[in-house]
């Protein structure tokens, strides 16, 4: 259930926070990052300055929870919600082509940081990582 506190900024949540997420789950099954609104180029053209997407996702891509700080937090939370309810994963996100620019961006360039890293990390990345270092 989404959830928004209609202050300046907004205040937007879904889902597991950080700390619930952290208590339910061990810190290896977890990735959590938070992406600055300022990298945003809606809110760089709107001179919103302050915010922030958080995404928590399990390991495995699939979404656990969002809080999102700033203008329009609570319009923007709304595909979150979407993803969640149609369990879809951090790399779906990140392909899906969006409206530019709009705040929703920041999802997908916070989805794409997120699925990168993830791609980058294990044996597949070990692997991925070895080949680029060959090709130098």
């Amino acid at each position: 259930m989404p959830r928004i506190t209609f202050t300046a900024p907004e205040i937007a949540q879904i889902g597991l926070t950080e700390q619930v997420a952290r208590e339910r789950y061990s810190q290896k099954d977890l990735q959590i990052m938070a992406f600055d609104i300022q990298k945003v180029d809606r809110a760089v053209n709107e001179d919103d300055q302050l915010g922030l997407i958080k995404i928590i996702a399990h390991r495995n891509g699939v979404i656990l929870g969002a809080s999102i700080v700033g203008e329009r937090a609570g319009e923007t939370i709304t595909e979150i919600a979407i993803a969640m309810r149609n369990k879809l994963k951090l790399s779906d996100l990140a392909a899906t082509i969006h409206p530019y620019p709009t705040y929703s961006t920041g999802i997908q360039l916070l989805a794409t940081k997120m699925a990168v890293e993830r791609s980058f990390s294990g044996a597949s990345g070990k692997i991925i990582r070895g080949l680029s270092a060959l090709s130098r």
